[in-house]
């Protein structure tokens, strides 16, 4: 089903290993292309506007509400739709967390109607100890980075 779904969507099965779709599986992975592969056939859908909408919003809801909390400015706030993902656990030796991955892919508002895809990932970046909030930080510094992307996409657009 899976197989099927990604031929559709114009993906190459062999660039993911995915165990159920899901996530969070240590053998589920695939490629930054397949991840814009996958935005860019969700644009071309009657369901687009939904998916979008369905996402995150930088600023605003869901696990990007807080990424502008404090901030005066915060570049991209509410013109960011993107899913995070984490993948963190222990590393017992330093007595610290350590993120294995760290991602957040999803679109820009380029401005004019215009919507630009993006995926950013961090691997193999550790916490300065065993506080859950390090590891918040990492995510929330991807999605200002998300953030500081669609700032440049819009001024490129002349938005």
């Amino acid at each position: 089903m899976l197989n099927d779904f990604l031929k559709l969507a114009g993906i190459d099965p062999a660039q993911a290993q995915l165990l159920d779709g899901r996530g969070g599986n240590p053998v589920d992975r695939v490629t930054p292309r397949v991840i814009d592969q996958l935005l860019h056939y969700w644009q071309g859908t009657p369901d687009a506007t939904r998916f979008r909408l369905a996402q995150p919003i930088l600023g605003v809801d869901g696990l990007l509400a807080d990424v502008c909390a404090g901030s005066a400015t915060c570049p991209g706030k509410g013109k960011v739709w993107a899913k995070t993902g984490a993948v963190a656990g222990l590393d017992a030796l330093n007595n610290r967390l350590a993120a294995g991955a760290m991602t957040i892919g999803g679109y820009l508002d380029a401005g004019h109607g215009c919507l630009h895809t993006f995926y950013l990932a961090v691997n193999g970046a550790s916490a300065p100890s065993t506080d859950i909030n390090g590891i918040i930080d990492i995510g929330n510094d991807l999605a200002r980075i998300a953030g500081l992307l669609q700032e440049q996409a819009e001024a490129r657009n002349g938005a």
